[in-house]
């Protein structure tokens, strides 16, 4: 099933639920979340092989939400999400001086040490056009960092390399209250690139590279149960989907010369659930 194929089920299956009535949860609107992350990161470089890198594994974190959603007035909310963990990488070696073309194509592996920082602020306003039917546009601003740190193993080459984006979220948060305990959401939204950068620091030479405005795309379901007055449980599974434009070539001093360099267009996603322990007031 292709992604949009994908999504549009999601979509349809959300809005047959949303169909007859329900009771309505017990509504606060202050929302505070503490949980876990768990989840498959997959990262592919868009050129032909043998001279592409590909990366995945799993990456386990940790995430803090606060929200203020009340009916028929403005929402907003803040997060922030660290996740970290090993991935296998799976690359070539390059001749980047033209003296060692023999080298070209040479496979490298090797484990990579990652974190991937992420905080946004989101405002937006929440209409109840059902009593127990709840959806909120909303936008903010947004920045996710990825640091990348590959060792020696295996053949390749070591180096550090900090991806950072700036971003507006523009989307839809839509809930809908099954029983009084038990209610499912659906969150869709699209962050609108603004700004984007790598640093590459390693033993061949140093760099900092615009890679593109392009714009990355998520869904996630969360579903809930709330256990007592003010404290719920959610799973939240997740997809993000995250693209990357080539840089431009850059100039760089390699062995004493001057050689030339780019970040090659690239896709990763990132698929997993998210737990967590919801408090209300």
């Amino acid at each position: 099933m292709s992604k949009k194929s994908s999504f549009a089920f999601a979509l349809v299956a959300f809005l047959v639920m949303s169909v007859g009535q329900a009771p309505a949860f017990e509504l606060y609107p202050d929302n505070l979340s503490i949980g876990a992350v768990y989840g498959y990161y997959d990262y592919s470089e868009k050129l032909e092989s043998p001279n592409k890198s590909d990366e995945s594994g799993e990456l386990f974190g940790a995430r803090v939400e606060y929200s203020y959603r009340s009916p028929d007035t403005i929402f907003f909310g803040i997060n922030g999400e660290l996740l970290t963990g090993d991935t296998d990488y799976d690359g070539t070696l390059q001749d980047l001086s033209g003296d060692h073309p023999e080298i070209d194509g040479t496979p490298a592996k090797g484990k990579t040490d990652n974190s991937l920082l992420r905080y946004e602020g989101l405002v937006g306003w929440t209409v109840l056009p059902l009593d127990y039917f709840m959806i909120t546009p909303f936008t903010g601003y947004g920045q996710l960092e990825w640091d990348r740190r590959l060792g020696s193993e295996g053949g390749a080459v070591p180096f550090d390399e900090t991806y950072r984006w700036r971003y507006i979220p523009l989307g839809v948060n839509m809930t809908y209250d099954l029983t009084p305990r038990w209610n499912v959401g659906l969150t869709a939204r699209i962050d609108l690139v603004i700004d984007s950068s790598i640093n590459i620091s390693g033993p061949l030479f140093d760099a900092e590279m615009g890679i593109g405005k392009k714009s990355h795309y998520s869904v996630e379901l969360p579903i809930t149960y709330q256990f007592s007055e003010h404290w719920l449980a959610t799973i939240t599974p997740f997809y993000f989907n995250r693209p990357s434009a080539s840089s431009d070539l850059e100039p760089v001093q390699y062995g004493g010369e001057t050689i030339w360099v780019m970040e090659p267009e690239s896709t990763c996603t990132f698929n997993g659930v998210r737990f967590f322990v919801k408090a209300t007031f």
